[in-house]
């Protein structure tokens, strides 16, 4: 019998409710000792570059980690168990992976001679992330995507750098195979097809391919050092690069109590109805916020006004809020990455609006330069991006970081304790972007009146 009032959905919650606190006072109680938030890339950089390195440090058999070619079999393995797995799965047995060049690999007797090397160079002078090596006939390489895009023609080119019974895994936090269907990938899907059915060329990503990997070389690693390691490496994948939950996750006791009481059943189904826009109305509001601060700050610039516009978009970044004059071709403005409301990666910064008016043309403002050095000054850690730069303004916990989710679990829960009206580390973040974006306003209003553009 259907939930037919907010009383009974918010009975059938309950439960679930309950579980949930009890779960986080547990947390809270041994987290002194678990640290579940703790990770070693915390402080650390992890570009696609670091990341490489540590992938083709583990698949290494002279690695320092001491355990042979342990985890580069348990690699190969774990490749030809996936792909066969996904061939018996597909219903298009017309484009199926052809896994041969795979198993010619692991049926070399002895792999601890590999040679493993990162930014291996192509005779073109392209460099291929991570190269495995055994003799001339025998290697294949690892393109590592994270976030930066293909380069023209990338991969049919590495594909040729390598040899016939070789191959060429392309992992990518995103689905690869919906970015070769839309077309962002370096290779035609007319011109993958062969190269998949010859098994040269392998689609993959980061979850499960990387988690399912690393659970294997847990199983059978030898050192508990390198097991602390390798947990760390996938608490990586799990919560910076898709937006998980920590340990003593609450999933599985949720999931008990789900499937044994039908109400609470019924309840949960019209909460993942309701999902995606309780999650867009608690960052509308927080960006509503972030917005009426602003214009609480931009009361003196009367030349400048600031729009919340929903489907803005500058340079292919969603831009929710951007403070515009009529008299100047700069504006202040914070975008997210994706163009659609991915909440990708928030940044801020100075747009240049005849760069985004000239459609590719290369042009700029003429005062480009001049306020680019101004602005490093007042705030030094700014990057310059393709237009104009743009600063990661969550600087902890992990909804932060180059690859960070801005809605992943972790953040949602703080924009709710923001709902609220809980103390909040997201008040002192609103605070200081707010901050910032009215001291580059300052300096950009202060640079067109010397430059008599406004009065």
């Amino acid at each position: 019998m259907p939930l037919d009032s907010t009383a009974e959905l918010k009975a059938a919650l309950t439960p679930i409710a309950e579980i949930s606190r009890i779960i986080a006072e547990t947390r809270k109680q041994f987290e002194v000792k678990l640290a579940s938030k703790f990770s070693i890339f915390d402080q650390m950089n992890y570009g696609e570059n670091d990341i490489s390195r540590v992938i083709a440090h583990l698949l290494d058999p002279k690695g320092s980690h001491s355990q042979g070619s342990r985890f580069l079999k348990a690699y190969l393995q774990m490749l030809l168990d996936s792909f066969t797995q996904y061939n018996k799965k597909k219903e298009n047995t017309d484009n199926q992976y052809n896994l041969k060049n795979i198993k010619k690999i692991l049926d070399i007797p002895n792999l601890d001679e590999a040679d493993v090397r990162c930014e291996d160079s192509t005779k073109d002078g392209r460099r291929i992330d991570i190269t495995v090596t055994w003799d001339d006939s025998k290697k294949f390489g690892i393109e590592n995507k994270l976030t930066a895009g293909d380069q023209k023609e990338q991969v049919p080119a590495y594909l040729k750098s390598l040899p016939d019974e070789g191959f060429l895994v392309y992992l990518s936090i995103e689905d690869p195979e919906k970015k070769l269907k839309d077309g962002r990938l370096s290779i035609t899907p007319d011109d993958a097809a062969p190269e998949i059915g010859n098994g040269r060329l392998f689609l993959t990503q980061y979850k499960p391919h990387i988690s399912d990997w690393i659970d294997e070389c847990l199983k059978i690693s030898e050192s508990d050092k390198i097991r602390w390691y390798l947990t760390e490496i996938k608490q990586l994948v799990a919560i910076k690069f898709y937006g998980g939950n920590s340990e003593m996750d609450s999933s599985n006791a949720v999931v008990e109590l789900l499937l044994s009481d039908e109400r609470a059943f019924e309840a949960a189904l019209m909460v993942v109805n309701s999902i995606d826009q309780m999650k867009e109305q608690l960052a509308q509001k927080y960006l509503h916020h972030i917005h009426d601060e602003l214009e609480k700050g931009m009361q003196k610039y009367e030349n400048w006004k600031i729009d919340f516009n929903d489907g803005e978009k500058f340079s292919g970044h969603w831009c929710p809020i951007k403070i515009t004059s009529q008299d100047c071709d700069m504006s202040v403005y914070l975008s997210f990455d994706k163009a659609t409301k991915g909440y990708k990666r928030c940044i801020y910064g100075i747009f240049d609006n005849v760069a985004e008016k000239s459609d590719g043309e290369g042009k700029r403002s003429q005062y480009f330069d001049a306020i680019k050095a101004k602005a490093k000054e007042i705030l030094p850690q700014m990057s310059p991006t393709l237009v104009w730069p743009g600063i990661d303004y969550f600087k902890s916990g992990q909804y932060s970081g180059q690859y960070g989710d801005w809605m992943a679990n972790d953040f949602v829960e703080k924009l709710y304790e923001f709902h609220i009206g809980k103390e909040s580390e997201l008040f002192v973040a609103a605070n200081t972007l707010v901050k910032n974006m009215l001291e580059l306003l300052e300096m950009v209003d202060r640079f067109f009146k010397e430059q008599g553009v406004i009065k």
